[in-house]
């Protein structure tokens, strides 16, 4: 049998690998994945009906990791505040999966 104890460090390290690498995971799905304050954003954003230079599509691109990294500690830290909601079966089973995975890691 494997065994699988870690000590509060490798805990900490593989956590903190995990969060970043699901925040990195969930900017691959598109905005309409999501619904919440993110759908807000968009509509607000289709007002404006600007052209998007290159400078606005970095910007964009820092939003959306924000806003998914601050969905992942929301989860992580079971806060849940429900601001951002995967709108995808597909995501919330990735979702639900993480969170296990994440409390295997921290009680065992």
């Amino acid at each position: 049998m494997i065994d699988l104890k870690f000590n509060f460090h490798s805990k900490l390290k593989i956590i903190s690998i995990m969060i970043i690498c699901y925040t990195l995971f969930l900017t691959m799905y598109k905005d309409d994945d999501f619904t919440g304050l993110i759908e807000i954003d968009k509509k607000i954003g289709n007002i404006h009906n600007k052209d998007e230079t290159l400078s606005e599509e970095i910007i964009y691109t820092i939003d959306r990791v924000l806003d998914r990294f601050s969905f992942v500690l929301a989860t992580v830290s079971s806060v849940g505040y429900g601001d951002i909601i995967p709108k995808k079966r597909s995501l919330r089973i990735i979702n639900s999966l993480f969170i296990l995975t994440l409390i295997y890691l921290i009680f065992n």
